[in-house]
């Protein structure tokens, strides 16, 4: 059901750290990082199976309930997902290294710039998604 081919495989690792990275260097919660690149590396072919699969990866206790619902609609790639969680883990303790070599302003400008990157191509890419 799944294409599990190595770029898709690779793309989800360095996908996974990036967040992870800024994640950990600027504080930002892995989803709000995540589900935008998923979309830019283009991982995902349906915008439902990308919002399953990372609630399961980041949130599947909070969201439990989701997580459920999407499991029942088959929207969640569960090796992707555990894919991206566990390069994110990586990636977060490495972002979380480099967080001290950075002034406070500058890392609220960069957390300020790297959300508005993403909520314009969100915005950029919103025709595209089912």
């Amino acid at each position: 059901m799944f294409d599990y081919s190595f770029l898709r495989l690779f793309s989800g690792v360095i996908v996974g750290f990036i967040a992870g990275f800024l994640g950990g260097l600027l504080g930002i919660t892995g989803s709000v990082i995540i589900l935008p690149l998923v979309v830019l590396f283009g991982i995902f072919s349906s915008y439902r199976l990308a919002i399953g699969t990372v609630l399961f990866g980041f949130d599947p206790f909070q969201s439990i309930f989701a997580v459920i619902e999407y499991s029942k609609q088959k929207k969640i790639d569960y090796l992707i997902g555990v894919v991206l969680y566990l390069s994110y883990f990586v990636g977060s303790y490495t972002g979380s290294k480099f967080n001290k070599r950075f002034r406070e302003e500058t890392l609220k400008y960069i957390t300020a710039t790297i959300l508005l990157m993403l909520s314009l191509y969100m915005f950029y890419s919103a025709t595209n998604y089912d």
